[in-house]
């Protein structure tokens, strides 16, 4: 009987170079993101396909779906994958530039990142159906009460993963 374990994610670095409302309502993002992912199985490798990434902020998503290439993942081989997540006039509530400036006031911005898609295990030359893949990762970085660049992550972070 197979029992694959699931594959492990770990934010590396996130820089957000744009975070800005252009009206009262509409919001302009850059995030670039790089993520590590592992895959722990001695004897199973991985197919990543029809992946998804975004960024959200207190619930609300800040940045288009961002599709990312298909690849294929050895046993116990670890990948690089790096995204640009762009919102250009994204609708957001209200009370969006309050909640930045009261995290600003705090000094610290919380981000969530979500990558969601599809993935089959590979055995010999055996090739399971396909299985539901979402990761979450929260960025977690000093928010400076004068902006004077990109605001970056300091130290990586593991992601939650559900197959």
């Amino acid at each position: 009987m197979l029992h694959p374990t699931k594959p492990e994610f770990y934010l590396k670095e996130a820089n957000i170079y744009q975070l800005n409302l252009s009206g009262p309502r509409l919001l302009n993002s850059s995030i670039q993101i790089t993520l590590f992912s592992k895959n722990p199985n001695q004897r199973l490798g991985v197919f990543y396909d029809q992946l998804q990434a975004y960024a959200s902020y207190k619930g609300q998503q800040i940045t288009l779906d961002s599709s990312l290439p298909p690849f294929y993942q050895g046993h116990e081989e670890t990948n690089v994958i790096t995204a640009s997540l762009i919102g250009s006039e994204v609708p957001v509530s209200p009370s969006f530039g309050y909640e930045v400036i009261r995290d600003q006031t705090a000094g610290t911005l919380a981000v969530s990142l979500k990558l969601n898609g599809r993935l089959r295990w590979k055995v010999g030359t055996w090739v399971s159906g396909r299985y539901r893949l979402n990761i979450s990762c929260v960025i977690i970085m000093d928010f400076p009460k004068v902006v004077s660049g990109p605001l970056s992550l300091k130290k990586g972070t593991k992601c939650s993963t559900s197959v």
